[in-house]
This record gives C-alpha cells, sequence and structure tokens, in this order.
C-alpha cells in the first residue's frame, strides 16, 4: 500500500507542472500581469536616440538623392504612452513622440565638375498614434508602435558651383508636411525602469524648394533606435 507521504510527495511535481509550463513558456496569462497590477492602466515615459539615414529621390532628372546631399542622421524623441489590458498579454493605448533630428549636410559633384554643398538639414516632428507592448518574460518585452503627425524642416542653405564659381542658394525653405514613423523594439525591464533598441521606419513628405527646383515626393528614413524610461 502507497503511504500518504510517498503519495504527497508524488503528486506535488505533477500539481506544479502547470505553473511551471507556463513561467516557461511565458503564456499572456503571465505577461498581462504588469498591466493589471496598476490598476489596468500603466503610463510609459521614455528618452529616444536615433541614428537615422535618409534616403529617396531628391530630383530624378539631375538625378540627385537625399542621401547624395545629407548624411546620417542624430536624433532624439521624448515618448509618453497610456498602456491598458488589451488580452492576450499584450498592453495597449496611445502614443505621443516629439522629436528632433539633425543630417549632416554633403557636397554632391555631377560628372561636369558642378557640386552643391548643403549645410545640416534640421527637423522636428510631432507624431499620435498606437503603441503596443507584450512582456514575454517577467523582464523582458517586445514594443510596436506606428504614429501619424508633421515633420517641420528649417531653412537649409548651400553653396552651389557651377563652372567653377560658387553661389549661396536656399536649398529648402522652412516647411511643415506630413510624416509617418512606425518601429519596433525589445526592452529590458527592472521594477520601473526599461531599456530598448530596435528599428523604425520614416516616411516623410517633401521640404519646400528654395532657390534651386527640385522634383522629390519626399524622403525616407530607417533609424536605430535606443530609449531609456519609466513605466508606473
Amino acid at each position: 500500500m502507497i503511504q500518504p507521504v510517498v503519495l504527497a510527495a508524488a503528486l506535488v511535481p505533477a500539481l506544479a507542472l502547470p505553473a511551471l509550463a507556463q513561467e516557461a513558456l511565458f503564456l499572456p496569462e503571465r505577461s498581462d500581469v504588469l498591466v493589471r497590477d496598476h490598476g489596468g492602466m500603466e503610463v510609459s515615459i521614455g528618452v529616444v536616440g536615433r541614428l537615422s539615414a535618409m534616403d529617396g529621390e531628391l530630383d530624378p532628372d539631375v538625378p540627385v538623392d537625399y542621401a547624395d546631399l545629407f548624411g546620417t542622421g542624430v536624433g532624439y524623441a521624448i515618448e509618453a504612452a497610456l498602456l491598458f489590458d488589451g488580452g492576450y498579454g499584450w498592453g495597449v493605448g496611445p502614443y505621443l513622440s516629439i522629436g528632433s533630428d539633425r543630417f549632416e549636410g554633403e557636397r554632391d559633384t555631377d560628372p561636369f565638375g558642378d557640386s552643391l554643398d548643403a549645410d545640416d538639414l534640421y527637423a522636428t516632428t510631432l507624431l499620435v498614434g498606437g503603441k503596443g507592448v507584450f512582456p514575454f518574460s517577467p523582464h523582458w518585452h517586445v514594443e510596436a508602435h506606428a504614429a501619424l503627425g508633421a515633420v517641420h524642416y528649417y531653412r537649409t542653405d548651400g553653396v552651389l558651383t557651377l563652372s567653377g564659381v560658387d553661389s549661396e542658394v536656399t536649398i529648402f525653405r522652412a516647411s511643415t508636411t506630413i510624416a509617418f514613423d512606425m518601429g519596433s523594439r525589445i526592452g529590458f525591464r527592472v521594477e520601473q525602469f526599461f531599456g530598448e533598441l530596435g528599428f523604425g521606419i520614416r516616411v516623410q513628405g517633401a521640404p519646400s524648394d528654395g532657390d534651386l527646383d527640385f522634383s522629390s515626393s519626399g524622403p525616407a528614413q530607417i533609424a536605430l533606435e535606443f530609449s531609456l524610461g519609466l513605466r508606473f
């Protein structure tokens, strides 16, 4: 006859298997507790650093691309989001981003020796959209966001050289147009603090032409993004 103590000892691991499996697989019932523990809502605030590359045709007839005149972009953004329990482990909610980027000016020279030497390009963005966070373990999570808004380009000047003669020109006038941004990051969280690393893609309307007549539908950017912030 099996002794009660031996039977109990054999049953304990069996009873614990579902909990252990859930912890090992990080099922939604485990991960969404991060939102539920805060009354069904979390506030997320973070500072994002960005290293961007600009792409797209500035004028297909010349031809010249944005990347010919503007190099690596360095920027930052302040992000905020309200996260609610969206089910299946996700925290979802509205998202706001305010940021600024600077793209280093470059010189582009054509086969005839004529060139355009651009100053740095500065842009400020205001974006509103949605954000989702899925914590797939007690400390690790994946984040995704998409937002629509506006980008403001500041006046950008340069030096145009034609047949060896230099002249100062305005490449872009100050202007505001539409912008769309989306991206995803993987993050690590300890208590209220988190850090994230990922990529973003941004599509913007074209800045207004200055002294030069370009034909562009606007630039696109791909960015390496890293953020630090708080969720409470």
